[in-house]
This record gives C-alpha cells, sequence and structure tokens, in this order.
C-alpha cells in the first residue's frame, strides 16, 4: 500500500484518469458508479450524492492498481459536489466480484465503435454544412430569427454548459429569469457565460440542443434565437429540426463501426469479456483504455445500448478475448445497466 498527501500528484490522476475511467464513490448504500464533472484548480465537481457525509472517497482502477482518493465535501451547487481532495491510497486491484460464465442463452455485442475515434471521424463538409442550415432556416423563418450550428471537437461555453448539467438551454425570456424551466440550463450559470456574448443582447430568447451520436457523445449543437419571447412550440420545433438535422449529418460521414457479433464469454456487475476476430478495423476500435460503444443483445431482436472501457485484450486460437469495464456516467446510462444487470447477472 502507498499513501499520498502531495496534492500536485493527487491532481494529476484526477486529471489523466477520472474522465476516461469508471468513477466509483463508496457510499452507505455501497458502491456506486458516479459521473465526475468538471476538474478546477483546486476542487473537483462531481453528481451530487445527496445525505450528510462530510467526506466523499471515490476511487477507480487502473494499471492493475486500485487509488482510492479521499476528498472533504467543501459545499454543493446546481446538484453538484465541490470536492477538495487530501489524500490517496494506492493498492493492487483485485477483482470483487466473480463473472458468470454465458453459453444459454447466448448473448453478443455488436455495432461497436471506439468513442476517440468517432470525434476524429466526424469531419464534415462545410458546404453542405451550411446548405443545410441555410434549409432549415428557411423552414424556421417564421417561428425563429436565426439559426446557428456550431460543431467542433472543442467546447464552447454553451457546449460545456450543456455537458455539464447534461441538459439543453431553454431561455424563453432573458428579461424573466423565472421563465427557465428546471428541465433546462439554470438561467443564472447561463447569464454569467454568456452575458459577454454579442447574441446575449441581440435577442430576446435561445434555445441550444446537443448534437449526439448515439446519445452518448455531443460533437457539436443548434442554437436558435428570436427577438421575441419563445414558448414551448418553438422548442418542439427545435427538437423536430435537430433531429433531422443530426440524422442528415451522420448519414454524411463514414463512422467506423464493427458489425461483427462477438459473442459474451462472461458477465458481472462489473463488467464482461467476448470474443471478437481480427478484422481491418479490430485495432482503431479495441483499444486498451479507450472506451468503446456497442449494443449488447439478450436476445436477436432485444438490446442494450451501452458503453464500456477497453481493459485487456488476449489472444486465442481463432480471434481476440476482450475484458471490459462498463462505463456509464449519465441517469440514463445507469438505468439502462441496472436493467441489463438485473436481467443478465442477478
Amino acid at each position: 500500500m502507498k499513501e499520498s498527501k502531495d496534492l500536485t500528484m493527487i491532481f494529476r490522476i484526477i486529471e489523466t484518469s477520472f474522465f476516461i475511467l469508471p468513477v466509483f464513490a463508496l457510499t452507505s448504500a455501497g458502491k456506486i458508479q458516479i459521473r465526475v464533472i468538471e476538474l478546477r484548480k483546486d476542487s473537483l465537481l462531481v453528481e451530487e450524492l445527496g445525505g450528510s457525509d462530510k467526506e466523499r472517497v471515490l476511487f477507480i482502477t487502473n494499471n492493475g492498481n486500485s487509488i482510492t482518493i479521499y476528498f472533504k465535501i467543501e459545499r454543493t451547487e446546481n446538484k453538484m459536489e465541490v470536492l477538495k481532495p487530501y489524500r490517496m491510497l494506492v493498492v493492487q486491484a483485485k477483482r470483487e466480484t466473480e463473472r458468470k460464465e454465458i453459453s444459454n442463452p447466448v448473448y453478443f455485442i455488436s455495432s461497436i465503435n471506439n468513442q476517440n475515434e468517432i470525434v476524429k471521424t466526424l469531419n464534415f463538409d462545410s458546404i453542405k454544412v451550411k446548405n443545410l442550415v441555410n434549409s432549415y432556416s428557411q423552414t424556421a423563418k417564421d417561428k425563429l430569427s436565426h439559426l446557428d450550428l456550431y460543431i467542433s471537437d472543442r467546447q464552447d461555453i454553451r457546449l460545456k454548459l450543456m455537458g455539464v448539467f447534461d441538459k439543453p438551454i431553454f431561455v424563453p425570456n432573458k428579461l424573466d429569469p423565472k421563465s427557465v424551466a428546471s428541465d433546462f440550463v439554470p438561467y443564472i450559470e447561463y447569464y454569467h457565460a454568456t452575458k459577454g456574448d454579442i447574441r446575449f443582447d441581440k435577442y430576446h430568447s435561445e434555445i441550444c440542443i446537443p448534437l449526439k451520436f448515439r446519445n452518448f457523445i455531443s460533437f457539436g449543437y443548434l442554437a436558435g434565437y428570436n427577438e421575441k419571447i419563445m414558448d414551448n412550440s418553438h422548442y418542439n420545433l427545435m427538437n423536430i429540426i435537430t433531429s433531422s438535422l443530426r440524422k442528415d449529418l451522420l448519414t454524411s460521414v463514414n463512422i467506423l463501426e464493427s458489425r461483427d457479433r462477438a459473442v459474451v464469454n462472461d458477465i458481472s456487475k462489473e463488467g464482461f469479456s467476448f470474443d471478437h476476430p481480427n478484422n481491418t478495423s479490430f485495432s482503431k476500435i479495441f483499444i486498451v483504455g479507450s472506451i468503446i460503444l456497442f449494443d449488447f443483445f439478450i436476445t436477436e431482436t432485444e438490446k442494450f445500448s451501452l458503453r464500456a472501457v477497453v481493459r485487456n485484450i488476449r489472444p486465442t486460437d481463432k480471434s481476440f478475448r476482450i475484458g471490459c469495464q462498463f462505463y456509464a456516467q449519465y441517469p440514463e446510462e445507469k438505468k439502462i445497466l441496472s436493467e441489463l444487470i438485473q436481467y443478465a447477472v442477478v
């Protein structure tokens, strides 16, 4: 066992590992996978877990080690906990739950993407994008003063806000903070982040809806601005346009994907393993430490769309056996994973 109170080292571990690996909190209810939101100069923001705890214990496993970091809960803000680390323990990792071998029924995964490769792939033709936006702008001209499309692997302030809160932006009336419902980015956060933007003063209302690949990976957003107050009819229209635009954009690029039927060998609450042939896309999709997106089939037609971190890759006689750890950050992901565990493990 190694112990450290070196904050520089602790923050380095947080920065390099906590945003790419599953992070768990030790609570009175047991071990819970949590969402890590943002790293600040001297603190870490995570989703609020509730309760009256004064401290938070988080841990990850990496390179055969279990790394536990102890935090003081400084405060909560907007359903997030602001944590300050003070101690770290590193011990050799051990598998906590036994895997259940699968033979009958047969489970398999397919439609497998590498999360990093998706971001690299989504390079859209600028002329086509411009034409699409112009076309949709004409469709919405009676309801919206201006449409704006942002696509980038770098987050601007609006994309960051939507990522932090896992919510879209809808400000029906900028002169009335109470017009912003709880389902959207809080007005006070929106105001402080965007008040220096020329669009803040130019338009009276705003809607931003993220563009996502398979409901997991944000690659941009569509923004609608109006010189008048907006209501739910404007938001519904923006949802329809965003959905159509997303489909148009994603069908215009070739996204690296394995459609092989990879049979699952074993599964536990924490992860699973499967066999996959060495095809032309294998080395780009399956990289130790990378996050994959996939459909987990429990029958020929019933499936769960999930993410996992590739932990190990071992050759077999005819293919490769790949060990993964489930990766669930958002409430919907956690719900889907829980349903799979209840069906396949418990």
